[in-house]
């Protein structure tokens, strides 16, 4: 074989091989079980499990490399938004060891849609949970995207139920129950300055891009 033969064919072998390994790795990639549900205002509930992590760490839902760090399950909300009226989606995961930290998004649509609702607390805790409300986001495609903040050997279980609707709750005054004092300045001994307390709380809608854990 002349030395120009060989060379296309040493080319032609690299690529092959290469193609075969990546098509290995697809293959393999890591993912929920079942990858997909439906669910009924009348159940029965969606269950499913994430793959088993040896060791995986996403510092936010915008950096995740899916079945490597996060996985998504797709659940399907049937009916129309008027047969959820009264009822929420309950989604949670749990898993057995509490000092691995998972956390759960909710996204209308595909892991690109809006998030409708998340739960992203810190260890130590063995579960995350959060609902929404089909009635007002309406029925269809939810993606739940479960990103494996920091897990070590650990497998989370998965279950999308519908649950009542917690009962509206009316705020009342009764008159001459308060007191109220004059205004007192807050001061601040090792700061520049004095000035006002501040509290700030809210959820990303950009799929957690700079999302800080508590």
């Amino acid at each position: 074989m002349r030395p120009y033969g060989r060379l296309v064919f040493v080319v032609v072998l690299a690529l092959a091989a290469t193609f075969a390994l990546t098509s290995a790795q697809r293959n393999n990639a890591q993912a929920a079980t079942p990858s997909s549900g439906t669910l009924a205002p009348t159940g029965p509930a969606a269950t499913w499990d994430g793959f088993t992590a040896a060791a995986a760490a996403s510092a936010s839902e915008g950096t995740c490399v899916e079945g490597v760090n996060c996985d998504t399950f797709v659940l399907n909300v049937s009916g129309v938004p008027s047969d959820w009226t009264g009822k929420v989606v309950d989604v949670k995961i749990s898993w057995l060891n509490p000092a691995n930290d998972f956390d759960l998004f909710i996204h209308k649509g595909s892991n690109s849609g809006p998030i409708v609702a998340d739960s992203a607390g810190g260890a130590p805790d063995t579960d995350e949970e959060a609902t929404f409300s089909p009635a007002i986001d309406g029925t269809g495609a939810y993606s739940v995207h479960v990103v494996y903040f920091s897990v070590a050997a650990d497998q989370y279980h998965g279950t999308a139920s519908a649950k009542a609707a917690p009962a509206a709750r009316t705020a009342r005054y009764v008159d001459g129950g308060l007191t109220f004092s004059p205004n007192v300045t807050t001061k601040a001994p090792v700061a520049a300055r004095d000035g006002e307390c501040n509290m700030r709380s809210g959820r990303k809608n950009a799929r957690g891009a700079g999302r800080t854990k508590e």
